[in-house]
């Protein structure tokens, strides 16, 4: 099984590298709302903290899905394109298992994670919108918390 992880995760963090430095967050861009932020927090942690750790920060061979690392893989990939991958390969050994609900929602939970902020627009997978252009990579605490 961590085999397999490694294998994933490796195709994660390769899958979204060329991104150029992220811009910031725009109150007008926002991506998904607070109640997906908040179910969001939930799925991750059911089905992928524990390989990608309780804070998003990485666990073993899993990359981390915060920060640095996060954006300067994803910033020049447009929101559809994150959520094309995360729905096709993860999580581990369940890839494309979860609704569509559940996807959107975690994905809410990482780019709010990273500093994007929730508006009045549910999450749409189909967004062209650069995740650059939403989330600043800046860990915020309050999201990632308990």
């Amino acid at each position: 099984m961590r085999q397999t992880c490694a294998r994933v995760c490796l195709v994660f963090v390769l899958g979204g590298t060329g991104g150029a430095l992220a811009q910031t967050a725009s109150s007008d861009q926002s991506a998904f709302t607070q109640d997906q932020v908040t179910q969001g927090h939930k799925d991750y942690y059911t089905f992928c903290g524990e390989c990608h750790g309780d804070g998003l920060t990485g666990n073993g061979e899993a990359p981390p899905l915060t920060g640095d690392s996060f954006v300067g893989n994803w910033s020049g990939k447009s929101i559809h394109d994150f959520y094309a991958f995360v729905s096709s390969a993860m999580p581990q050994g369940l890839a494309g298992d979860l609704s569509a609900d559940q996807y959107s929602n975690i994905i809410a939970y990482i780019l709010a994670a990273n500093g994007a902020k929730p508006g009045a627009v549910a999450f749409d997978k189909n967004s062209g919108v650069k995740i650059g252009a939403v989330a600043d990579g800046r860990i915020v605490p309050a999201v990632t918390g308990p």
